[in-house]
């Protein structure tokens, strides 16, 4: 399929939540804890704090700077609590939000980027983000890029594990953490402005977190992304291999099932080390408040259990979805002739 080319000047709207507290209606009483407060969001692509993502730009769509995959509206993003009480933790969620393009064309590139294409954004939440804002184009598009099934399919992978990631590192956050800053500021502060300020943290660690999530889902794309494409092609080619004709749905159906705790052994079974060390790095670097020697020591980290828990949690429902997806008519066969033609032209993965 056809779809717009993004460009700088191209607006997001969206719909975010994020724990708030809500100014009581009769103070001093504390603030009342709001949990996943709708937000209306919005911004263009090109935004307050990333105008170097288009400083050395010399490839224009309609006089504009084209904007790659996965590229961040990032920092000081509006966003307007549905209902207005909800405003207590903006001065933490504003300045560290962020908005991601979701989907890529990966055969089309510009100054050594793929193409960011029309569709959803990757927008902060709490916990971690979700695929919440729509992309509008603020222009009669003329420019668009072709967007393949295996398009689609890496696009998903770089959105899942964007999401998987941040559901972790929040967690760890949650497990060694949370309690003893509790305790500290309850005591230093009191029980209501130590709440308060427990909560703003908390949201800002939240949004520290998915940036360092998407920094280090890159570096490990860059490290393993062959090798977890090699993996998902032997996989479903092995299903798709076992789906005898006139009974594709009782398979399909049987494996769309298995493909969660699947897909969750082989991460946890060779991605989970190097998440542990590229989440170290990228936080000691962007963070050095945080204390990230923890990251260091395996201990923190999940059990299997766990970790699969947070594959269903967080991105269970798109493994099968794109499993179905791969595995109905004749997909599969035209991911296997997609790549073929790429690996014969040499053509960037």
């Amino acid at each position: 399929m056809n779809l717009p080319w993004i460009t700088e000047w191209d607006l997001m709207i969206g719909d975010d939540k994020h724990n708030e507290l809500c100014i009581p209606p009769t103070p001093p009483a504390p603030p009342l804890p709001s949990p996943m407060h709708h937000h209306i969001v919005g911004g263009t692509m090109h935004w307050a704090t990333n105008g170097s993502a288009f400083a050395k730009q010399n490839v224009f769509i309609q006089g504009r700077s084209p904007c790659k995959h996965f590229h961040d509206i990032s920092y000081l993003i509006p966003h307007i609590p549905v209902p207005l009480p909800g405003w207590v933790l903006l001065p933490a969620i504003i300045p560290l939000s962020g908005s991601k393009i979701a989907l890529g064309a990966f055969t089309v590139h510009a100054n050594g980027d793929a193409a960011g294409a029309w569709g959803l954004t990757l927008n902060c939440w709490s916990s971690f983000p979700r695929p919440s804002g729509l992309i509008i184009p603020t222009r009669l598009p003329t420019v668009f890029v072709g967007v393949s099934f295996a398009d689609l399919l890496k696009s998903l992978l770089f959105v899942g594990l964007d999401m998987l990631l941040s559901y972790l590192l929040n967690k760890a956050f949650d497990k060694w953490i949370k309690g003893p800053l509790d305790k500290f500021l309850m005591k230093t502060l009191g029980k209501v402005l130590g709440k308060v300020l427990e909560a703003e943290v908390i949201a800002a660690v939240s949004q520290i977190i998915s940036k360092v999530a998407t920094e280090v889902v890159k570096k490990l794309f860059g490290k393993g992304g062959k090798a977890l494409t090699k993996f998902i092609e032997e996989t479903v080619g092995g299903w798709f291999g076992r789906t005898n004709p006139g009974m594709q749905e009782k398979y399909i159906v049987v494996f769309e099932a298995e493909a969660p705790l699947v897909f969750a052994t082989y991460l946890y079974q060779t991605w989970l080390p190097e998440i542990r060390a590229e989440a170290f790095e990228v936080l000691s670097r962007e963070v050095p408040e945080l204390d990230a020697s923890m990251f260091q020591d395996p201990t923190p980290d999940p059990s299997f259990e766990e970790f699969h828990q947070a594959i269903n949690d967080t991105i269970g429902a798109m493994i099968k979805d794109a499993t179905r997806g791969l595995l109905s008519g004749n997909e599969w066969e035209k991911v296997l002739a997609a790549a073929n033609r790429a690996a014969a032209a040499g053509a960037p993965g």
